[in-house]
């Protein structure tokens, strides 16, 4: 299955404008798609481990399965007061 992420600037300046496609097993998770990436790119999959993973505007857990054609944004943590 081919799923897309795309990364907020403010984490990554020189990320893709585009979403990244990658190729997974059918019933991978996040944290597998998180494996994938630092596997091939381990200064971005570090990266995106802290950032919070966020599918059609809400949170992802680390354990939910992805789904074929997904898009995912990886948001930078932030804190506030």
């Amino acid at each position: 299955m081919r799923v897309h992420v795309r990364i907020w600037k403010s984490l990554l300046p020189d990320a893709p404008r585009e979403p990244i496609a990658v190729e997974l097993a059918v019933g991978d998770t996040v944290d597998d798609l998180l494996a994938h990436v630092r596997a091939h790119d381990p200064t971005l999959g570090n990266m995106l481990n802290l950032a919070v993973p966020t599918t059609s505007g809400r949170a992802m857990p680390r354990s939910e399965q992805l789904v074929d054609g997904q898009e995912l944004m990886f948001i930078p943590m932030s804190a506030g007061g």
